[in-house]
This record gives structure tokens, sequence and C-alpha cells, in this order.
């Protein structure tokens, strides 16, 4: 048996689910005296899921294509408020909601997000922020839409979906660059 205890909501996109993965993978190689190398690790990683493979590295890191692929990225250290929305959402649900092929695909914005964590422009960060879940998830859960909104509104912030949701990411409006 493994015991894993965790404290972040359930079905928030937060990657609780992923971390355990790949914990759990780092632990049996350990006291099994596996010997996997990091390669192979990462392949058991992707067979788990799609962000496992980002949690045996941590960190600040950029993951593509299907997210076994991963760069390490220059540490900028941003204040974010996470918000428990209490609306569950499944990443089984979300991955089967969206359409891959289409995901991914905003290389503009994250290339311009790559360059001004680099010269640590935070403003600018935040501004290419980018989650191509939200659409899926807004029309599936209109009240995570509204919940969106209404944060930004009353808080002069930008939110934007954690991972697959349904948690919500708010930064302060100071950081990006709205007040």
């Amino acid at each position: 048996d493994i015991h894993i205890e965790k404290h972040i909501p359930l079905a928030s996109g937060l990657g609780g689910g992923s971390s355990n993965g790949a914990t759990a993978l780092k632990a049996l190689n350990k006291i099994f005296k596996l010997g996997k190398t990091s390669d192979e690790l990462q392949a058991y990683a992707m067979q788990i899921g799609m962000d496992v493979p980002f949690f045996l590295t941590g960190g600040c890191a950029l993951g593509t294509h299907f997210g076994e692929i991963i760069r390490p990225l220059e540490y900028l250290r941003l204040d974010f408020e996470i918000i428990d929305t209490g609306i569950k959402i499944s990443s089984k649900d979300a991955y089967g909601g969206i359409d891959v092929s289409v995901c991914g695909k905003d290389i503009e914005k994250t290339e311009k997000m790559l360059v001004a964590l680099k010269n640590g422009d935070t403003a600018e960060v935040i501004k290419n922020f980018h989650n191509d879940f939200e659409s899926w998830a807004y029309e599936k859960y209109p009240r995570l839409k509204m919940l969106k909104q209404k944060l930004e509104k009353e808080k002069n912030s930008r939110v934007l979906l954690a991972g697959s949701g349904g948690a919500l990411i708010n930064t302060p409006s100071s950081l990006a660059g709205l007040s």
C-alpha cells in the first residue's frame, strides 16, 4: 500500500494527482533500488499522465509536446491568489473535452512570456499567461466563467484557470500591470 497525505483540493487543476504519481515513481525507484534513469522514469510518467513528467523535474519549467519535453526556465517570483471555486473538474473529462490537436498553438504568447520571464518583466509574463483548457471549461461550467469575470472586475486583476480547472489563479492588479 502507498499512503500519500495531500492538502491540494481534488479536481482543482493544481496538479495534486500528477505530483502524487511522480512522487510514487521516485519513491518506488529508490525503495526497490530499481536504478531507473531519469529518461526511463519520464517514460513511465507519461503513461500515468501528461503532467507527471513535469513533477519529476519540478521547479519552473515549460512542458511541451504532450508534456514529456521539459525545459527548465528562469525563476521569477510571482505572488498569486489561488481560489478554490468548489467546482470539481476531472482531468479525464477535461482532456476528453478539448481538441488536443489545437493545444499549444499560441506560440506567440508563449514566446513573449518566455522572453519576459528571462527579462524579469512580471507584468508581461502575466499578460501572456494562457491556458488551452479555458474555453472548454468556461463553456462547460458557466459558473466558473462568471466567477472569473467577477474576480477580474472586483479586483481589477488577471484571472486564469488553474490547469484543467476548477481552481482559479488571481494575479494582483499591481503585478499584472492593470492598476
